[in-house]
């Protein structure tokens, strides 16, 4: 995507969002923050000329650019704390392209390709993740017009096929195919868990569900974060793999057993994914 003319208020933004781009597409949030008050007391507005067209939007509100027609999204949260494994996780989702990837991190990651924001809060707790989920939730909301949505964890790497889930009118559908891995090798879990990080959710529910868990969690900390419903499990044709490395978002690494085998059928030898991960 090329931007050939843009203006905020009386500013010329162009260079600014030409930095912007990534991956041939420009998803932002029109505000002051961004490109300063041009314009003190006035509500502004962003014009654009591009290669696809010619658009206007007016501030505190979201562009996406080209508009998706994707029906299908993934929420990657991360509190960056273990960077080699976050980028890894990253990596493994690169190689989607009908699904829309929004990411909400603590601090940014240098050459990430997806759209990024800020955490608007910054503790190592349930309530944390919900509130960096509803970020995301509420920003897909304005900039595309989703059925699904995938919670995506920074300690999980997903593999071909992950998004190829059966279609379904209510409720979740979890995969049931994943994996660990831990400095030792390749793990098999050993319980039969639904976590979060292998959920999708119908797009409208899933709002729904986790403004719903906002007063227990300020209540609480820390909660059951995974939703309570009509739940349709299905298993991807390849495994998932949850990266354990002592250093948790989530508590679900507790499920796996003793590193037993070295190889996977998709993933290869475990030695080569545990030189990047650890």
């Amino acid at each position: 995507m090329i931007i050939y003319k843009a203006t905020y208020g009386n500013k010329d933004v162009t260079s600014i969002l030409n930095r912007l781009v990534k991956n041939n597409s420009l998803k932002i949030k029109i505000s002051n923050d961004l490109f300063g008050d041009t314009n003190p007391g006035v509500v502004k507005y962003l014009e654009i000329e591009s290669d696809i067209g010619y658009r206007k939007v007016v501030e505190n509100s979201y562009l996406n650019l080209p508009e998706t027609t994707n029906t299908k999204l993934g929420i990657f949260y991360t509190n960056n704390n273990v960077k080699n494994v976050v980028n890894e996780s990253l990596k493994s989702l690169e190689k989607f392209t009908d699904v829309d990837i929004l990411t909400c991190v603590w601090e940014s990651i240098p050459n990430n390709n997806f759209y990024e924001i800020q955490a608007l809060t910054k503790t190592s707790t349930h309530l944390n993740i919900i509130i960096q989920i509803l970020q995301l939730l509420y920003i897909a909301q304005q900039t595309g017009k989703y059925k699904y949505v995938s919670f995506l964890e920074h300690d999980v790497l997903y593999p071909d096929g992950y998004f190829d889930y059966p279609d379904f009118e209510d409720g979740a559908c979890v995969n049931m195919n994943y994996i660990g891995i831990c400095e030792h090798g390749f793990q098999k879990k050993t319980m039969q868990t639904k976590p979060l990080h292998q959920i999708t959710m119908i797009f409208d529910q899933s709002i729904l569900h986790f403004e719903n868990l906002i007063k227990e969690a300020i209540k609480y900390t820390n909660i059951i974060v995974e939703p309570n419903c009509n739940m349709k499990t299905w298993l991807c044709p390849n495994p998932a793999i949850h990266i354990n490395h002592g250093k948790h978002f989530t508590s679900h690494y507790l499920l796996y057993g003793e590193a037993k085998h070295d190889t996977d059928t998709y993933w290869g030898n475990s030695s080569e994914l545990i030189q990047r991960l650890f």
